[in-house]
């Protein structure tokens, strides 16, 4: 405010003081009145009108300043409750989690995948159950609907005394996921007799095929040989919705299922029910660096862009899930009420600026009252 202004505004409260002090005296006047048993006479009440009437004609402006306080802080109050409120659209979000298992879809355009790993290293398998196959190559003899290929358990050369088995298991090959087809897959934790292995299916519009390597005894060429000849028998499998359990020899071992993986969607459950052991979750921007998973949450991470599945393995524990969405557009875990764990734009802007946030804040604040104390037209 410039000096003129100023000085307008002093006169206005002079003047108002003024007519405060006749409406005052008249007041006091028709008291006097009243108390000598004397009626008010019409000259009491026009003074009284008079000076009301001019009270009235001068400006308040205190009341203006009262009104512009209420707008700021009612503006104020609405922006930072926006703020609190409105979440945003997308964000980054980190999972890491222990589960018994898990389905994911693929997307149409993805390249062939090869597993077991991406250097298509063999795995040993003590036992193989395979269901939904619609074509076996070479054909087996059994026609049941579940094929089982056993690791070969042979005894020992009497010799040595010990009684001892060699054992040679069932070679995993390679299991290849079709390309350019929609699939889906499941993973779960298989149970067999004193043994954990990997329930592994696969949908989709092509089938899905698998090589295995099971040895077998052959007759000796020379009969006067004393030991069975050994041999590998390769088998393929391939079924658009083919089903297996596949039991390691060394339950210890980490097995890799996926790594470096797009997938369009992810659902961490088993039977209908959350196949959740624990983990954490790390969302970008949110108010808790790291969120703890408890046994039993349901988690639903959606994203209009396809996630990466960086890694799925598998050992004695159960399957450990590595997943990262870049603009993950939902984001929920908990019980019953999974809570939503989108961060809002109060957290982003803490997230990005957290020291200028609460100094911006703190000089809004310092300015506000400055210029208060500065603009004081009511003195």
């Amino acid at each position: 405010m410039n000096a003129p202004d100023r000085m307008r505004c002093e006169k206005r409260v002079i003047i108002a003081r003024l007519l405060d002090s006749a409406l005052q005296h008249q007041w006091h006047l028709l008291e006097e009145t009243l108390q000598r048993g004397q009626p008010p006479t019409s000259e009491n009440a026009e003074a009284i009108e008079r000076v009301s009437k001019l009270m009235g004609l001068v400006p308040k402006p205190s009341s203006f300043r009262r009104r512009v306080d209420v707008i700021v802080l009612a503006i104020l109050s609405l922006s930072i409750l926006a703020c609190t409120l409105i979440r945003l659209p997308s964000t980054s979000v980190d999972l890491d989690v222990l589960v018994s298992g898990v389905r994911i879809d693929l997307a149409g355009q993805h390249t062939e995948l090869l597993i077991p790993g991406e250097l298509g290293e063999m795995l040993m398998l003590s036992q193989v159950r395979i269901a939904q196959a619609e074509q076996i190559l070479p054909p087996l003899v059994s026609n049941e609907a579940i094929v089982e290929l056993r690791q070969l358990a042979v005894p020992a050369d009497k010799k040595d005394g010990t009684g001892s088995t060699n054992t040679f298991p069932v070679r995993l090959q390679v299991i290849a996921i079709p390309a350019n087809a929609p699939v889906t897959m499941t993973m779960a934790t298989a149970y067999a007799l004193n043994q954990r292995g990997l329930k592994l299916g696969a949908l989709s519009t092509k089938p899905t095929k698998a090589q295995f390597g099971e040895v077998i005894e052959v007759e000796p060429r020379n009969l006067g040989a004393s030991a069975p000849r050994r041999a590998i028998r390769p088998i393929v499998v391939s079924g658009r919705a083919l089903s297996m359990d596949l039991f390691p020899v060394d339950p210890t071992q980490l097995m890799t299922v996926f790594r470096d993986v797009r997938v369009s969607a992810i659902r961490f459950e088993n039977l209908g029910e959350s196949s959740v052991h624990g983990g954490q979750v790390v969302v970008q921007s949110g108010p808790t660096p790291s969120i703890t998973v408890q046994p039993s949450d349901r988690i639903d991470i959606r994203s209009t862009a396809p996630m990466l599945l960086r890694e799925v393995t598998f050992d004695k524990t159960g399957l450990r899930v590595k997943l990262t969405a870049a603009e993950a557009t939902v984001i929920t875990m908990g019980g019953g009420n999974p809570r939503n764990l989108m961060p809002t734009m109060f957290d982003w802007l803490r997230f990005r600026w957290p020291t200028q946030l609460w100094g911006t804040i703190s000089a809004i604040v310092a300015i506000w009252f400055a210029a208060r104390q500065w603009w004081r037209p009511d003195q």
